[in-house]
């Protein structure tokens, strides 16, 4: 607060970069001002006495440079890090940023320059035109002991001495083809986006990104019938996809009402559309390859009207309407490639879907202690694909008798109407009770049109300021009309007694509790708990039940001045039940996460030291009752546990010296992959994986600059 002079007034605000700027002139002279010249004298003198800068413009940059060390290689851990190689790698980070007093500006960010998952950007505002530019690069790093004898990328052959067998045990030189290869991706997206403010009212604006992902990906393909000796091989297969989306807009806002209109566009392109590869098996006879159609290119573009418009002040209304198309017309490729072809009834899919997305909302405050908001959402999409029987023959074994099937579009009519009413009694008592009734209309669908009826309610109490609680009760009962088997030409048969869980009756309840308690500045706890269920008991076959539990503590204590001291776990409860016809199958998930952390100040703030222990673990355990069996699978475990240790030390006001040292354990167990070498099953040549498991330490010595 500042005092000024009864001889002084404040002639002007300013607000500039955040900070309230006084300029201030004795009222003497400004009284005594008898004509505007006189005055201009005046004013041309005033200064500001608190501005944050001066008239150029005000800078702050933060750079950081130094050198990590990887102890030892470890594919896992360097899965969206980039940390996956011993050796030393570049720390490169820095911040920037400038503002003037017209109010222009300009930021720039980079992150983990030395790294594969890198990240730049920069963004200005000059005048009335914003631009934001931005580069990243992500790395997803699945497995490194994957292993297979297959040569190539969309043509995967096989060795030339290659021996063939009914089974994987009798390929003699199978030991000898292998070669490793790497199940990883690396994704790299760039995205531009700038805004024009013709008048304060009306904008116009335009933004693109492009995506690519590049790498290989493990994918399960067969030759051959059941029966007939069928064969399957798990390869590593090409990625290299191309996304590119875009947006056009213009905005116009009143002080009542807000419009906005916008097209947007989608375009993905796989550069790789099929992948061929060499039958590894002796059979069926006459078979000596394998193909399959990879992801297909598709568009998409869509208009978007939206706009709000306020009554008066306790009353808003807000609007949404968006048309669009989505489009697939690749080539097909042939039924099978080892035999005489027949003609396909088309050339492409010719794929359509019409796409609308309408929602309206009203949310009012008819009292100072009443809010209701209503609100009514439709969305549709119709499949304008054109249908056709297709004469296919089974995973490219022309001996095997050809299935007429017709492509089935289907579509959908989703429409919701919501209302939701929030009552404040007195100051600490909150309530609020909603309701929403939901309706799906399908086609080519076992159920037609399925409803739900959803019904909640909160309360919230602010008891004092040391401690509120919150809870919330919801339930929701989805029923639908009779279940009945699609009768399309070719459609594969199904269990009469079948029930797909996103259409079957259903009963869900779910509830959350949430408390926090402040007994001192010094120290805070909070508790968070939620349970749901969702119960099919008219599925005979199929999901029966799930069941989902989490709780969560938190503590944040500062011990004294100089040390605080956090910790919070997690743990959640995830079970499942399943039914066929002769058995039963029990998924039961454990998550348990915890952590801890210190923070000690010394040297009158001038080394500030810390300490961070992270413990992760899973379990996953299925067991399968059948009519000759109970016995239970392996259960699937993980466990990750970080230890940090670091220190910053003030060189001086602007510069630190950061020393970080970061030691991990991981360890997982998968009975699906763990033992089972590329000849472990006969009629399938996996890629012999194993789970991961490392230890691995990270140190970082690097020295970071403000100015």
């Amino acid at each position: 607060m500042y005092f000024f002079d009864k001889n002084y007034r404040i002639n002007q605000k300013l607000m500039v970069g955040g900070y309230l700027c006084l300029f201030i002139t004795p009222t003497v002279i400004a009284q005594d001002a008898d004509n505007q010249s006189e005055i201009e004298k005046v004013t041309e003198k005033w200064e500001c006495k608190w501005c944050p800068y001066e008239e150029d413009a005000a800078t702050q940059t933060k750079m950081e440079g130094g050198v990590g060390y990887v102890t030892n290689d470890s594919f896992k851990h360097g899965d969206y890090t980039g940390l996956y190689e011993k050796g030393a790698y570049l720390i490169g980070n820095m911040e920037y940023s400038s503002v003037d007093q017209e109010g222009d500006s300009m930021d720039a960010e980079i992150y983990d320059i030395g790294l594969e998952s890198r990240e730049i950007a920069a963004s200005t505002k000059q005048g009335r035109g914003d631009v934001d530019l931005r580069y990243s690069e992500l790395p997803k790093l699945n497995s490194d002991s994957a292993s297979t004898p297959y040569q190539g990328r969309d043509n995967q052959t096989l060795p030339s001495n290659w021996v063939t067998a009914p089974n994987t045990q009798g390929m003699t030189e199978l030991d000898n083809s292998l070669h490793q290869v790497d199940i990883s991706t690396q994704r790299r997206t760039f995205s531009l986006g700038a805004d024009y403010h013709q008048t304060k009212s009306l904008s116009y604006g335009l933004s693109f990104q492009r995506d690519t992902k590049e790498g290989y990906r493990s994918m399960g393909l067969e030759i051959g019938r059941f029966g007939a000796g069928i064969g399957s091989a798990i390869l590593a297969v090409p990625v290299d996809y191309q996304t590119d989306q875009g947006q056009v807009r213009i905005s116009y806002n009143k002080a009542r009402w807000q419009a906005r209109l916008s097209y947007e566009f989608s375009n993905f392109k796989n550069n790789v559309d099929s992948v061929s590869w060499d039958n590894a098996f002796s059979g069926p006879a006459g078979v000596t390859e394998g193909q399959a159609s990879l992801e297909p290119d598709n568009t998409m573009q869509q208009f978007t009207l939206s706009g709000g418009y306020n009554f008066s002040q306790s009353t808003q209304a807000t609007a949404l309407l968006s048309v669009g198309q989505l489009e697939q017309n690749d080539d097909f490729l042939p039924y099978e490639v080892n035999g005489s072809v027949s003609a396909l009834p088309r050339t492409s899919l010719d794929g359509k879907v019409n796409t609308f997305t309408g929602n309206l909302a009203v949310n009012s405050r008819l009292t100072d202690n009443f809010d209701l908001l209503a609100q009514y959402r439709q969305n549709e999409q119709d499949n304008d694909t054109p249908r056709a029987t297709y004469d296919y023959v089974v995973n490219d074994d022309p001996a095997a008798p050809s299935t007429a099937r017709t492509n089935i579009p289907y579509s959908f009519r989703q429409r919701e109407i919501l209302v939701e009413g929030r009552y404040r009694l007195q100051r600490p008592h909150n309530f609020t009770l909603g309701y929403a009734y939901d309706n799906n209309d399908r086609t080519f669908q076992e159920v037609e049109t399925t409803e739900q009826n959803t019904i909640w309610g909160t309360y919230r109490n602010q008891v004092s300021q040391k401690w509120d609680w919150y809870l919330r009760l919801e339930a929701n009962e989805r029923t639908g009309d009779e279940y009945t088997q699609i009768t399309e030409p070719g459609f594969p048969n199904e269990n009469d007694l079948l029930r797909k869980y996103n259409m079957a009756d259903r009963d869900r309840g779910q509830a959350v509790f949430a408390v926090s308690y402040i007994p001192k500045p010094v120290l805070q706890i909070s508790f968070y708990a939620d349970y749901a269920n969702d119960d099919y008991s008219n599925s005979e076959v199929g999901l029966k039940e799930s069941e989902q539990t989490n709780y969560a503590i938190d503590l944040q204590y500062s011990i004294t001045q100089a040390l605080t001291f956090n910790i919070d776990y997690t743990v959640t409860y995830i079970d499942s039940e399943q039914a066929g016809t002769t058995w039963t199958a029990k998924n039961d998930d454990t998550v348990n996460v915890a952590h801890l952390g210190l923070i000690y100040q010394m040297m009158q703030n001038k080394l500030k030291l810390g300490f961070d222990y992270s413990y992760a673990d899973s379990d996953g355990d299925i067991s399968v009752t059948t009519v000759s069996s109970a016995e239970p699978f392996p259960t699937l475990t993980s466990t990750r546990q970080t230890f940090k240790i670091y220190g910053d030390y003030n060189l001086s006001e602007r510069s630190v010296l950061h020393v970080q040292y970061r030691y991990e354990n991981y360890n997982e167990s998968n009975w699906a992959i763990d033992g089972v070498t590329p000849d472990t099953i006969n009629n399938v040549l996996t890629m012999g994986e194993v789970s991961p498991d490392y230890n691995i330490g990270v140190f970082d010595v690097s020295f970071r600059y403000a100015f």
